[in-house]
């Protein structure tokens, strides 16, 4: 394993915004609540107000992490290792069920749009996250009907994944790799989340360590980097909760 401690994390991006989550999720009423509940997102209901997060802080972690061992090296020494469990407890995700990662060629929108089998609904016009956003903190004068609820679920992942645990590329755009697990809502919840976020965001480490061993001027973020920060702070609250028992 060989972890350089001479990356120059410099300037970073990202198309993740953490301050939006808080912002939408603050706006739920009941309805919206339960319907977040019945996706298996509910940790996400208590998402802190974040206003930003420290990409430079960020990409050093990122570029700590050893990939085949899922695990973080700091410089004293410490290794953290990590798995699923560890982002379905931290973000309340759904963490089994089905693989999200298919092993086929991937779909594309009008594959991901068609109605025809029965309680898939159609997509396309949740093809930005500015239209998920749309959806999401709509007034509503009334109970919402089977259909927009539906459309609310959905509308949530996509906006939650984009926003947070799989930013896209493409500015105001989210990706169609799950879009087969959201189209139809009902089903949400039997997908393995926590998994395709921690396949995402180790995949984000290799490109960013490749990125930055490149010098590219401005190398982005695409994986859930919240995680890598929120980590060691429970890595050391854990450390010393075991030694004050031991003491």
């Amino acid at each position: 394993m060989d972890i350089s401690t001479n990356m120059d994390t410099g300037s970073v991006a990202s198309r993740c915004s953490v301050r939006l989550i808080h912002e939408v999720v603050s706006t739920f009423g009941a309805q919206q609540k339960d319907l977040v509940r019945d996706v298996g997102f509910d940790g996400l209901l208590h998402f802190p107000s974040l206003k930003q997060i420290n990409l430079r802080f960020s990409a050093w972690l990122m570029s700590r992490v050893d990939e085949p061992s899922q695990s973080i090296h700091i410089c004293d020494g410490t290794v953290i290792h990590f798995t699923k469990e560890d982002i379905a407890k931290v973000f309340g995700i759904p963490g089994a069920g089905r693989c999200i990662v298919i092993a086929v060629a991937k779909r594309g929108l009008s594959d991901a749009s068609i109605t025809a089998v029965p309680g898939q609904i159609n997509l396309s016009h949740l093809r930005s996250i500015k239209a998920a956003q749309a959806v999401l903190v709509r007034e509503r004068d009334a109970l919402m009907t089977s259909t927009e609820q539906d459309e609310f679920k959905a509308a949530f992942v996509l906006f939650v994944m984009s926003s947070l645990f799989a930013p896209c590329g493409k500015h105001d755009r989210v990706s169609d790799d799950y879009m087969h697990a959201i189209v139809d809502p009902s089903n949400i919840r039997s997908y393995d989340w926590a998994d395709f976020v921690l396949r995402r965001l180790l995949a984000a480490v290799s490109k960013l360590k490749a990125d930055l061993s490149s010098n590219v001027k401005t190398p982005y973020i695409y994986g859930c980097s919240l995680f890598l920060q929120v980590l060691p702070c429970i890595y050391m609250f854990f450390c010393s909760m075991y030694w004050q028992l031991i003491h």
